[in-house]
């Protein structure tokens, strides 16, 4: 998804955690790496009944919004493109699936009125990238 459409945030809302992003994104790798040490020293309780990755069946975060939403893999069998996606809220309490493709999932939340997290104001803002010259 990040090939086509590049670095950024879906709606300045949805904002992807991507490998080597510019400044302004979060970097997936790093980001799961710090939670799963967490994981590793603090349980799994906060994210029950869910372990983090690189536990078998883990959660790996792809996605967060500014509201605290948290967009998963449930990484489920050895196809990433067939990982069921997990959402939840700050407090982790609630947890709604969806089995699908990451991209099905995004076009549907920009789409369909009847997705529980869809929202319905639409543009995509890409992270900035200094250029050779210094500028934006």
């Amino acid at each position: 998804m990040v090939e086509r459409s590049g670095d950024g945030a879906f709606d300045g809302y949805l904002d992807l955690l991507i490998a080597d992003g510019p400044p302004g994104s979060l970097d997936i790798v790093d980001f799961n790496e710090f939670w799963a040490r967490c994981s590793d020293v603090d349980g799994d309780g906060s994210w029950a009944p869910y372990r983090w990755y690189p536990a078998p069946g883990g959660l790996l975060q792809w996605a967060s919004t500014e509201q605290k939403t948290s967009f998963f893999w449930l990484t489920e069998g050895t196809d990433p493109d067939r990982w069921p996606i997990l959402v939840t809220d700050e407090a982790y309490t609630e947890w709604d699936r969806f089995d699908g493709s990451t991209a099905e999932f995004v076009h549907r939340l920009l789409t369909d009125p009847l997705h529980p997290r869809y929202f319905d104001s639409h543009w995509f803002m890409p992270y900035e990238r200094p250029t050779d010259t210094g500028d934006h």
